[in-house]
């Protein structure tokens, strides 16, 4: 089996991280885990499909045409999100194909999620729907988890596990426990057999050889079942960061791109009925929600060619003229065959896609045997590669490049010169603001009231304080979009200057959706851009060191915008999957930070940047929050617990090497005779820098979560790990009865004695 569904596990990326950070059972590197953070806040492509190309689909065994697309855009995510090129970009962007917004909005509306205004005056923001709905959370990684657990059971390692009734004596560490009972059986039976004829001796020999065999399977089915638990994990933080949910104060779910997939078999009147009616329905659209602007996307037309008819290859060149020259819109053209019994190709596998990146009820819609990886032949699975990466390369990152520099330069130019400051602060205090200070003298009181009431033009560029938002045509949606396409094009020191650019402007309006999820990409622009900067993977040089995040920019900006952030969400605006969002995004991001300080070398950072314990420490705090904050129930509760114990089970990793003082200790001496009286001293460089009880405590604390009566595999697996640590790291076992674990009544006994 490949890896629990999940690709960023199977990617060549993983594969270099796991050959420098060594993979665990209590977690994955926080190294793979920012490849699922970069995902969810990749850009979004709207997929608008006809019948005819919905048709072309299901011949394949897909509902549609955008669950076909889903399976190739993993095909994008097979490197470093954060390498940058030669021109200082990334030279890897990974997208999302996603329903079309006027779906995507029927969702909302038939989930009762649709964005809504407060009916009390007093409260100056409105309500806006949650990033999902209110167990999908605990449904996603419940069945995940399920999903795990038939997989973990298949194995040898959890057989042999079991079959040796927690016995850290048969069970070694790095999943060969086992290997030295056998070892020493063959042995004893060789001892018995020595006098015996050689056929005898070429039996036991074939006995020994079976069992390393053996021991080789359970080695590489433990390799599986970490990764297997470090799926679970994986599959919460992509679900708390995934979301297709439109609001108005983030730009990061709404589609750059809208996709319109037609056949080419198509007259050319229905395709101006098509895009008529798609406009018609913007307009719509726009008319019920003055904070959508659908006028940003850019429309592309994909038309599939039939490679079995002839004739469709004549209508491709003439629908892309009447696309650009009538419609005033690009499009790519992909040919191959509509029909999946013409393929004779060997079966080309797909990247496999991750269930629990989507709702459950719509990944059984993709397909109906609900498997989530299939087979298409390569003259078929090629040309919808280079469609896709057309789509994103010469298509998409241009457009993003143009409005990018279009904007950047109406809006954040003139704010940053002197003469935008002093046109900006007349017009904030003017006497047609709504701002009142004392030089107005009361004029724009009456405008203030209006304001403040909801009332005015719907065109205003207003902050409207009853329905909580701001009109599309207002500069600071324009902003506030401009930062966001920075952040998804990961040039966080952009988006962090653009967001900086409206945080008073979003205090003084009181509008605290706006103002929290601002503050909340303010600091995952920094911790990103910090990461980013370091490279584990990459070999040492002597030039410029990186700052990094220092503690100053911890205690004054990122410490008082959580809190901010997190008091506003929960308490303001009662939106607690934003919260755990921001939590859960931010503890992993200061975890990937201290992972990547700790494996490179201390002279590529300055001498004020974070140290890796103390990136571990607030990681600790964070996630400690989330768990006393009781927003996720006890299977994610226990999720969370389990990533705890990994960060304490890194906090010494990797070993370093003794002080020069140490090793002048150790050092013997050439004129020196050996003395084995001789008092001799402890290294103390590295003495007291692991902790390796405080990973076994929660690991413990993890399994009384999970609960044995649930989720017994997890719970068996976890006090196999914990027995076989207090043996490894303590030395202590089932006979030491006087060591805490073991003691009568503790919960460790308990729990065993729960699964017996």
């Amino acid at each position: 089996m490949a890896t629990s569904n999940w690709s960023i596990l199977d990617t060549k990326y993983a594969k270099q991280v796991n050959s420098l950070i060594a993979p665990d059972f209590t977690g994955v590197s926080s190294l793979i885990a920012r490849q699922a953070i970069l995902k969810g806040y990749c850009p979004k492509v709207s997929v608008h499909s006809s019948p005819t190309a919905d048709h072309v689909a299901r011949n394949y065994g897909f509902s549609n045409f955008l669950s076909f697309l889903r399976f190739f855009e993993y095909d994008l995510a097979d490197s470093d999100f954060c390498l940058p090129s030669d021109k200082g970009e990334p030279n890897r962007i990974v997208i999302k194909f996603v329903d079309s917004i006027e779906h995507i909005i029927e969702t909302q509306d038939a989930n009762k999620g649709s964005f809504q205004g407060q009916s009390a005056p007093e409260k100056p923001a409105g309500r806006f729907p949650e990033l999902y709905g209110e167990h999908v959370l605990t449904n996603t990684v419940s069945r995940h988890m399920d999903r795990v657990n038939r997989e973990i059971e298949k194995t040898s390692f959890y057989t042999n596990a079991r079959s040796f009734s927690w016995n850290a004596k048969d069970l070694e560490s790095e999943g060969s426990k086992v290997q030295d009972s056998k070892v020493q059986n063959s042995k004893v039976q060789n001892s018995k057999v020595q006098d015996s004829k050689v056929q005898d001796s070429k039996v036991q020999d074939s006995k020994v050889q079976d069992s390393k065999v053996q021991d080789s399977k359970i080695q590489d089915s433990k390799v599986q079942v970490e990764q297997l638990e470090g799926s679970i994990y994986l599959s919460m933080l992509s679900k708390a960061t995934s979301s297709n949910t439109l609001v108005p104060f983030e730009f990061i779910n709404h589609p750059v791109v809208n996709l319109v997939v037609i056949t080419a078999d198509i007259t050319i009147r229905d395709l101006q009925a098509v895009y008529s009616d798609q406009k018609r329905k913007y307009l719509d659209l726009h008319a019920r929600f003055p904070w959508l602007d659908t006028s940003c996307m850019m429309t592309l037309f994909l038309i599939l060619v039939d490679t079995d008819a002839v004739e469709q290859f004549q209508a491709l060149s003439g629908l892309q003229d009447y696309c650009v020259s009538v419609l005033g819109e690009d499009s790519i053209g992909c040919t191959f065959s509509f029909e999946k019994a013409s393929n004779s190709d060997a079966g080309l596998p797909l990247e496999k896609i991750h269930a629990d990146s989507l709702d459950f009820a719509a990944a059984a819609k993709l397909r109906p045997d609900s498997m989530l990886s299939v087979e298409i032949a390569k003259k078929v699975a090629k040309p919808i590669h280079s469609a896709v990466d057309t789509i994103v390369y010469k298509k998409m990152v241009p457009f993003l490049r143009r409005k990018i520099q279009k904007w950047h330069v109406e809006y954040v130019v003139p704010r940053k010169s002197l003469t935008g400051r002093l046109l900006g602060a007349g017009r904030l205090w003017g006497s047609n603001s709504s701002h009142r200070s004392f030089f107005s003298f009361g004029y724009g009181k009456e405008k203030s009231e209006s304001s403040e009431s909801g009332a005015g033009d719907a065109d205003s560029t207003l902050y409207n304080a009853q329905q909580g938002y701001y009109p599309s045509a207002s500069p600071f949606v324009f902003l506030r979009r401009l930062g966001d396409w920075y952040f998804m094009m990961r040039d966080y020191k952009n988006a962090y200057t653009v967001y900086e650019m409206l945080k008073k402007q979003y205090l003084a309006d009181r509008a605290y959706g706006y103002l929290s999820s601002l503050q909340e990409f303010m600091i995952v622009s920094l911790l990103l851009g910090a990461s980013c900067k370091v490279n584990p993977l990459e070999k040492a040089t002597d030039g410029k060191r990186v700052s990094g995040i220092t503690a100053k920019i911890v205690s004054d900006v990122i410490a008082p915008f959580l809190d901010s952030s997190f008091y506003s969400y929960l308490s303001r605006c009662s939106l607690k999957t934003y919260t755990i969002r921001l939590t859960l995004v931010t503890a992993e991001l200061f975890l990937v930070l201290g992972q990547s300080v700790a494996y490179c070398h201390e002279r590529l950072f300055s001498r004020y940047a974070l140290s890796s314990e103390a990136c571990f420490i607030e990681s600790q705090k964070l996630f400690k929050r989330l768990v006393d904050s009781k927003l996720v129930d006890n299977v994610c509760t226990g999720v969370l617990m389990q990533r705890l114990s990994y960060i304490y089970y890194c906090n010494d990793k990797p070993g370093v090497s003794g002080s020069e003082e140490d090793n002048r200790l150790q050092r013997k001496s050439y004129y020196t005779e050996f003395n084995p009286e001789k008092l001799t001293f402890t290294p103390t460089s590295h003495f007291g820098a692991s902790r390796s009880r405080k990973s076994i405590l929660w690991m413990l604390l993890c399994a009384k979560t999970l609960d044995p009566v649930i989720n017994r595999t997890q719970v068996t697996l976890v006090l196999w790990y914990i027995e076989n640590e207090l043996r490894q790291t303590f030395h202590l076992g089932p006979e030491s009865t006087v060591a805490w674990p073991y003691r009568k009544g503790s919960l460790f006994v308990a729990l065993k004695a729960s699964l017996e």
